[in-house]
């Protein structure tokens, strides 16, 4: 007499394009608004304006994307929230924060639409990697 066991037959939920695809259309609206509503950088006695966000941003857009694209989603209300939070953060402080004042010739320096989109896309990468470890971790459990 032989036995067989049956294991349920189980899909691999990683592999969720439509979660990728929004997480990267999350990712480039809040980069279009900070673009368009962040401030300028203002400096010299001619008051010359350089939109340093909108230079940029394009830059940390694409690096999130590369990590959005490649997280293998296998919550994928969970990683929208999450990208949807950390990019909609993003863009607020940008577009609100105050800017930093020097100079007799008043310089105006927007230094959050420097430093928050590079830590929008880093934080991007770690939620991909925690998406990653945890698509990993399901796998050896089985």
């Amino acid at each position: 007499m032989t036995q067989t066991a049956t294991q349920p037959v189980r899909t691999r939920v990683g592999t969720s394009v439509p979660g990728r695809l929004v997480a990267v259309a999350i990712i480039w609206a809040a980069s279009a608004v900070i673009a368009i509503g962040a401030p300028d950088m203002v400096s010299g006695s001619q008051h010359e304006h350089l939109p340093i966000a909108a230079i940029t941003v394009w830059l940390w857009a694409a690096v999130g994307s590369g990590y959005a694209s490649m997280a293998p989603v296998h919550d994928a209300r969970a990683w929208l929230w999450a990208v949807a939070l950390v990019w909609g953060a993003t863009a607020v402080a940008t577009v609100l924060a105050p800017e930093m004042v020097t100079g007799s010739d008043p310089t105006r320096i927007p230094i959050v639409a420097l430093v928050a989109p590079p830590v929008a896309a880093v934080v991007t990468g770690f939620l991909a990697l925690n998406q990653a470890v945890g698509e990993a971790g399901s796998r050896r459990r089985r």
